[in-house]
């Protein structure tokens, strides 16, 4: 139970849609993450990880931003917790070919946490206006 006493809860809203802000964003995170804690960070990432997390848009527009996310999540070893609601978290309100769908929040474990943490549940509602 020691180690839960420590855990670090934290919260983002990366509001830039700029990848040089957010590359700025994830190498600040990863000197976080090499502290020998236990954490959870959790929240509006404004990034996909992979590009099946999108649906509608140019691909291009996706494909760097979801690298360097993606590598952000890799280089630091956690755990991105999947919801058990829909697979997108956003979408632009948008009809017929305009709309956009992307996968933008989510829940990430370090392995310290991991270690602690048997269940999460996560559970995505999107409102459309």
């Amino acid at each position: 139970m020691a180690i839960l006493e420590a855990l670090s809860l934290l919260g983002i809203g990366c509001n830039s849609s700029r990848i040089q802000d957010q590359s700025s964003i994830w190498f600040e995170l990863t000197g976080i993450a090499s502290l020998n804690l236990p954490w959870i960070l959790i929240g509006d990432f404004n990034a996909i990880a992979s590009l099946n997390e999108f649906q509608g848009g140019s691909r291009n527009y996706y494909r760097s931003k979801a690298r360097v996310f993606s590598d952000f999540i890799f280089l630091n070893n956690v755990l991105d917790v999947n919801y058990i609601s829909s697979r997108f978290t956003w979408c632009n309100n948008q009809v017929g070919a305009a709309r956009k769908w992307a996968c933008l929040d989510r829940c990430l474990l370090n392995p310290r946490c991991m270690i602690s943490v048997h269940v999460i549940v996560i559970r995505s509602v999107i409102i459309l206006q």
